[in-house]
Order: C-alpha cells, then sequence, then structure tokens
C-alpha cells in the first residue's frame, strides 16, 4: 500500500496551475512574437513558429512533471504491508496415495479415482496455513515424494507428478504407513497426522498395516484412513508404465478392506471414511481439516519501504529535460 507520511506538501501542488495561469496571462498582455534567437540567420528561420510552439509546450509539459514529482517527493512516500510471523507450530501432515492399477476405475468422473484424488488432494494443500506438508505414494513398495516441508509448490507440483503403477500392480498399505511414521516420529509439532487414501486390500509389503498403525500410536501420530470408490463392479482404464499399452477390464465389486482401515484409524485415535464419488472425498478432506487446525499465534509486523528517492529521480529527469529542450532545442526564449 502507497503511504504519504508528509502529506501537508500536497498543498505546494497549488504551484502548477498557478504557474500556468500565469504563463497564460502574461502571453495575452504582450504583443511580441515568442522565437529563438538561435534560430536567427540572417533573412531566414530555420525553424517556423508552429514548430517552436510545439517544442515550447512540450518542454513546458516536462517542467510540470518535474514540479509536481517535487512535490510528491517531498511527502515522503513510502510501500507499507504487513508481514506475519508465525509464532506457534502447526501441524505436521503426511499424505499417503494409492497408486495401483485399480486407482484407474472410472466411478470419479469426469475422470477415474487416481486422477480425482489428487486434484482434491492439491485443494488440500491450497488451504494449508503454517503446517507442513508431505507425500508419500504406495504400490507394491512405499516411497517417500516430498518430505514435510512449508513449500506448498513444490508439494503440489509433486502430488501432479503421481503416476499410476509407477511402484508395480500391489497394494502395500503398511509400507506406505510405515514410510510415513518413519518422517514423523521426530517432529515436534502438537499435532502430527497421517491421511491414508485407498481402495484396495493389502496384499504387498514387508510390513504388516496394523504393525504400522501400533508404531503409529507410540509417536503419537493421529491416522485417518479414507476407502475410495463404490463396493459395486466398475470399468478400469490405465496404461502400463512398462509396455505402455492399454489395458481395459471390469473391476469386481469389494473394493477396500473396511474392517483393516478402521482398525488403523482406532489404534491410533483417528477416523474411518468412505468417500464414493469426488464430492465426497472433498467434504471428508474438509472434514479432516476442521478437525486438525491448530491455534495459531500470529506476530504481525509492519514493514515501511522508503520510495521518495525514486519520484525524485523521475524529477531531475523531467527537469533536465525541460532545460535540454528549451536550451539545446530552442536556444533562449525571448
Amino acid at each position: 500500500m502507497l503511504v504519504f507520511n508528509t502529506p501537508q506538501y500536497f498543498l505546494l501542488l497549488i504551484i502548477i496551475p498557478a504557474l500556468f495561469v500565469f504563463q497564460n496571462l502574461r502571453k495575452k498582455n504582450r504583443g511580441a512574437l515568442l522565437f529563438s534567437h538561435s534560430v536567427w540567420k540572417g533573412n531566414n528561420y530555420i525553424f517556423k513558429q508552429s514548430s517552436l510552439l510545439i517544442f515550447k509546450n512540450i518542454s513546458t509539459f516536462f517542467l510540470y512533471m518535474g514540479l509536481l514529482f517535487i512535490v510528491l517527493a517531498l511527502t515522503d512516500p513510502s510501500i507499507v504491508g504487513r508481514e506475519n510471523n508465525y509464532l506457534s507450530k502447526g501441524v505436521d501432515i503426511m499424505v499417503v496415495l494409492d497408486e495401483s492399477p485399480s486407482m484407474s476405475a472410472k466411478d470419479f468422473p469426469p475422470v477415474n479415482r487416481f486422477e480425482s484424488a489428487k486434484e482434491i488432494i492439491l485443494k488440500f494443500i491450497e488451504g494449508r496455513e503454517n503446517d507442513s506438508v508431505g507425500v508419500v505414494s504406495f504400490g507394491d513398495d512405499a516411497v517417500l515424494r516430498v518430505p514435510l516441508t512449508l513449500d506448498y509448490k513444490s508439494v503440489s507440483e509433486s502430488v501432479k507428478n503421481l503416476k499410476l503403477m509407477s511402484l508395480g500392480e500391489g497394494t502395500a498399505i503398511g509400507m506406505g504407513l510405515a514410510v510415513s511414521v518413519l518422517h514423523l516420529k521426530n517432529s515436534t509439532a502438537t499435532s502430527k497426522v497421517i491421511i491414508l487414501l485407498t481402495d484396495g486390500v493389502n496384499n504387498a509389503g514387508e510390513v504388516l498395516p496394523l504393525s504400522a498403525a501400533r508404531a503409529a500410536q507410540e509417536y503419537n501420530i493421529k491416522i485417518y484412513t479414507i476407502g475410495i470408490g463404490s463396493l459395486e463392479p466398475v470399468e478400469l482404464e490405465f496404461v502400463n508404465p512398462e509396455t505402455g499399452m492399454i489395458t481395459r477390464a471390469d473391476l469386481p465389486a469389494g473394493g477396500f478392506d473396511q474392517t483393516l482401515l478402521e482398525d488403523i484409524a482406532s489404534i491410533t485415535g483417528g477416523n474411518f471414511y468412505k468417500a464414493s464419488s469426488p464430492g465426497m472425498l472433498e467434504t471428508v478432506l474438509q472434514g479432516i481439516d476442521y478437525l486438525e487446525r491448530s491455534r495459531k499465534i500470529i506476530e504481525t509486523r509492519i514493514k515501511s519501504k522508503p520510495i521518495y528517492y525514486i519520484f525524485t529521480i523521475w524529477a531531475i529527469v523531467f527537469i533536465s529535460t525541460f532545460y535540454l529542450i528549451r536550451k539545446s532545442i530552442l536556444g533562449e526564449i525571448l
């Protein structure tokens, strides 16, 4: 925001219209013809009277602009802004997303479960403020895609780059949770949270999901589990990253292991949710956001940056241009 610290100097702006009136009154009250002595070359002139008037008017404009910027510089203009410093630590959140082929099921229009989940996770990240966020994805194994960070742009880019089956065709829920616990256990945040999104049954990995849940409980990490998709048969379509071939098939009824997801959440003090549509999934994440909002202590600082020197420089440029035209181009005006 632009602020003028000494606005009383704006009263000096009266000089500009006063000077304009004075110049025009003086012009009317004298019969002499304005011309430059530098154009006198015996019986001929370099410039016509119309050319002299054009250059004179241009130079006068620069004079007025110079006076205007001198007054603006005297008002001591500054750019004032607010800077928020968080004195309290936010929530540490690890998002864990299933990359198995079943996530390509087409019951989350207009895209599939996986792409829809990514879009809604991105909205969830956009709503964060002072909460560290990390991302883990899993298939046959689990990988930390981005560690806990306040750099939401990096987290969002990581989510956008996630691809189906980049970690194989399995569903290693236990590994996904274990990797998340490993990166949350030393956190000093008042609340540590894992949000697990899956549509399948644990069938891969070396760590059992309930074992990972008990480890999370030991480190006071709360797990919210979300079962994605309907329990009805549904068509799926995915591109095999190894062969590049498109596979289309019918996913049989069944879906996620609700009992397992409920147990994981129960052990850690979290909640289990069903999400059979994009709207329901977005509502679930909004609900988790509401439950896990930390008490924020914010110190607001007002920062002021003076910019009078910018106006001073422009004033010098305008006044110098005025004299350059009057002295170098027109010569002395008589």
